[in-house]
């Protein structure tokens, strides 16, 4: 009898998890436990919802991941979405003002309504914007803008990682990307953080104390790094170039040579080969 019990409950519990409703869990007066859409009567004080879904445990409400500094791209352009309590900020590239935020003080604010993010800019109504949600997950949210039926995906720097691996510790730093082993100009830096990289096509400039970039070719692109076997693996977050932006792409380098002071990136697919040397300290 209890074998067949089992079996009626795991059914009941299969058949709401396909149809995404609410399950309710209850002890009967004999200490039989029970599962139903519903509770009887007279257990609907001792009942406890538990929650079956279809969805994949990755996806999160918007609530919960929408806070934060985003990078997406609409029409090769880099979009720099920060949302705070208070209000939002959206800026459009192609350039590397990253820190505009900083700077400027935020003047939109936003709401949640279904499954729609309304974008309420107070000083020009024309430029509100009502985003239908397609894809919400810790690190990545996608929308259709209802007004040019285009879609966004947004992408979120992930944390510092722990525990490097000796090769990850070694490659950490800032380099300079130069021309040859045996041509040591100058052509670009690469900043390398835990879990954070950026490659940087023009010195960084400073300003009010803070270093952003004034000319629209100085980021190139800004993501996530690891390092697995001999491949150097990056998830890029944002790209600032217009025609060559690399929003949500992922890079594989083959990690040829690494030491103290110089380091051989080759790219698996197109072959680009990038020198570096550690940038010099005064």
């Amino acid at each position: 009898m209890k074998v067949v019990l089992i079996k009626l409950c795991i059914g009941l519990i299969c058949v709401v998890c396909l149809s995404g409703s609410k399950v309710f869990k209850w002890t009967d007066e004999n200490g039989q436990v029970h599962f139903g859409s519903a509770p009887t009567p007279q257990n609907i004080k001792s009942a406890k919802e538990t929650k079956y879904s279809t969805k994949s445990n990755s996806s999160q409400s918007l609530e919960d991941v929408i806070y934060g500094i985003w990078f997406g791209s609409i029409g090769g352009q880099t979009i720099r979405f920060e949302v705070l309590e208070e209000g939002y900020q959206w800026t459009k590239g192609p350039f590397g003002l990253v820190s505009l935020g900083d700077i400027i003080p935020v003047s939109g604010s936003w709401k949640i309504e279904k499954n729609r993010l309304e974008l309420i800019d107070k000083k020009s109504p024309s430029l509100n914007k009502s985003l239908l949600v397609k894809k919400v997950k810790r690190y990545q949210m996608s929308f259709i803008d209802l007004k040019s039926k285009q879609k966004v995906t947004f992408y979120k720097m992930k944390p510092s990682r722990e525990n490097l691996t000796e090769q990850e510790e070694l490659l950490r730093g800032n380099w300079r990307r130069v021309r040859g082993p045996k041509n040591d100009k100058t052509v670009g830096y690469w900043s390398i953080k835990d879990g954070e990289i950026s490659s940087y096509s023009q010195p960084q400039n400073n300003y009010m104390g803070r270093m952003i970039h004034l000319n629209p070719n100085d980021i190139e692109t800004k993501g996530n790094w690891k390092i697995k076997g001999e491949n150097v693996i990056i998830s890029n977050v944002a790209g600032f170039k217009h025609k060559t932006h690399k929003t949500g792409k992922i890079e594989i380098w083959k990690l040829d040579s690494l030491d103290h002071r110089n380091a051989l990136l080759i790219n698996r697919s197109s072959g680009e080969r990038v020198f570096l040397k550690r940038k010099r300290t005064k």
